[in-house]
């Protein structure tokens, strides 16, 4: 885990070191960004719980388990083209390097855990966290799906008069739209869907859910917003060897701050509905 976390830190400098981030272009519509970005989400939150079923593996002694990683590449693929257009980034070599959260100590999933503090720190500039940090703090402390999305939105309508930079502001933009699209799709019903898909591919396990079943929403926010973060720095890492990324429907940012929106999201996705897979295939199907 230490060497993770240094890894994490050495491309942070990597990226900082590769990009101006004051620089603000004039083609970024920052006033499109959240519906924009809030559309993604939802979308890819959607693909990801329906494909729930074709990412469990078995293991051998007949119990499922979750493929995240092929979770992930498959709301990469389902959100590539759709809601970006890549340059040279290379889709490839970011599947190829990436850590696989199943085999990460579960303490980095404790918003209060140095691990968890350094991941951040790698992800996010030390200005970008001082206005994100506030909004976690209250985020992990709330599990009402309706205070979540009053929450998000209040934290996106505070980014317009910020003194950060427009794509420092954009990757903020896409922490708070993910954040909203997982309490929607949760207010929508999206727990329930989860557990029917689970249901789906556990039909072959010799298991049946029982009643015990719970979440850990605090450990779902933060599992969200941990590989957002993992995803966001190694997205950052191979944009900035490519070229512009362009986002669909508010403009075009460099590829280092379009691979740290786009792999961020992709991590986000595969965070939020694995860590709700893994609690209830943890509860729910435990023999």
């Amino acid at each position: 885990m230490k060497t993770y976390v240094l890894i994490l830190s050495a491309l942070c400098l990597f990226v900082s070191c590769q990009e101006d981030v004051d620089l603000n272009r004039p083609d970024l519509e920052l006033s499109k960004a959240p519906e924009s970005l809030e559309q993604m989400y939802s979308d890819g939150l959607e693909n990801a719980m329906r494909s729930l079923s074709q990412n469990l593996k078995s293991e051998g002694n007949g119990r499922m388990f979750l493929d995240r990683r092929s979770l992930q590449a498959t709301t990469f693929k389902h959100l590539e083209g759709k809601y970006f257009k890549l340059g040279d980034f290379d889709t490839e070599l970011f599947f190829a390097g990436g850590p696989d959260i199943a085999y990460l100590d579960d303490s980095i999933f404790d918003p209060g855990s140095p691990e968890f503090q350094k991941t951040m720190e790698a992800a996010f500039s030390s200005e970008q966290l001082q206005v994100l940090n506030t909004f976690l703090d209250r985020l992990f402390e709330t599990e009402d799906y309706v205070k979540v999305k009053d929450l998000a939105r209040e934290f996106q309508n505070g980014l317009a008069g910020s003194y950060l930079s427009e794509e420092d502001r954009l990757e903020l933009y896409s922490m708070g739209a993910g954040i909203y699209a997982l309490a929607d799709f949760l207010e929508k019903g999206g727990m329930d869907m989860v557990g029917e898909e689970l249901g789906l591919g556990n039909k072959n396990a010799g298991t049946n859910p029982n009643l015990r079943c719970r979440v850990d929403m605090r450990a779902v926010w933060a599992g969200a917003v941990l590989t957002g973060g993992i995803g966001a720095v190694r997205g950052a890492m191979i944009g900035c060897a490519g070229g512009s990324i362009f986002l669909l429907g508010f403009g075009t940012v460099t590829g280092c701050v379009g691979g740290a929106v786009f792999g961020g999201a992709g991590g986000f996705v595969e965070g939020a509905i694995g860590g709700i897979a893994g609690s209830l295939l943890l509860t729910c199907w435990r023999r």
